[in-house]
């Protein structure tokens, strides 16, 4: 990934104990995460590498972020951020290649088309689905009821800055202890949540052990 959504007040508070060296230690490892979408390398002198750790102090700031952001060598939230990005450019080019065999299907019907359409009066056309919903429910637990979630998304028809913080929203909620209760049982349905604007909900915080999720 060439680009990732950097929410400042997520991680201003989940950062907020540590220190300038952390810091660049915690973004330099971040970034290297997103550029090669893989885990970081287990190998403790790779990591100093990546890092360009050179002092003892520049090492041990490394350690500690790998340590507390990285479990296992993967951040949580780098992690489904890839994994939306990548069913966002799968649903894009299944979409271009059924419009594609559409047209190669039927030139003639398509050249007709859209002749029709210029000669109608011009309108607004209504909101559809696009690929800001598939982020949506990748991101979602409770997969049940999509025909009402789209209606909802149609309806909302968010921007892709409105749509990073709705899926935001959902990646805290998830790791919330109202959402882990009980198997999942009180995680709302999908159109509750858009329905109710439950993206907006205060409160929602994350368990210690996932802070660095959030970036």
């Amino acid at each position: 990934m060439n680009f990732y959504k950097h929410f400042l007040g997520d991680y201003a508070r989940d950062t907020q104990s540590l220190s300038l060296i952390e810091h660049g230690a915690y973004r330099v490892l971040l970034d290297h995460c997103y550029a090669t979408e893989l885990p970081l390398p287990t190998d403790r002198l790779e990591l100093f590498r990546i890092a360009k750790a050179m002092t003892a102090a520049e090492r041990k700031a490394v350690d500690r972020m790998a340590e507390r952001f990285f479990p296992s060598g993967i951040n949580k939230r780098c992690a489904a951020e890839i994994a939306s990005a990548h069913a966002y450019a799968d649903a894009q080019a299944m979409r271009s290649q059924i419009r594609w065999d559409k047209q190669r299907q039927c030139p003639d019907d398509a050249s007709h088309s859209h002749s029709q359409k210029n000669l109608k009066p011009s309108r607004t056309p209504r909101p559809e689905l696009n690929g800001t919903f598939v982020q949506f429910w990748s991101a979602y637990p409770k997969k049940e009821a999509k025909g009402r979630a789209e209606k909802a998304w149609i309806k909302i028809n968010p921007d892709e800055s409105l749509t990073g913080m709705i899926v935001a929203a959902v990646e805290r909620a998830k790791s919330s202890e109202k959402w882990s209760e009980d198997g999942g049982r009180y995680i709302p349905l999908p159109a509750t949540f858009l329905n109710d604007r439950r993206w907006e909900d205060q409160g929602v915080s994350l368990p210690a052990e996932v802070r660095g999720a959030v970036v």
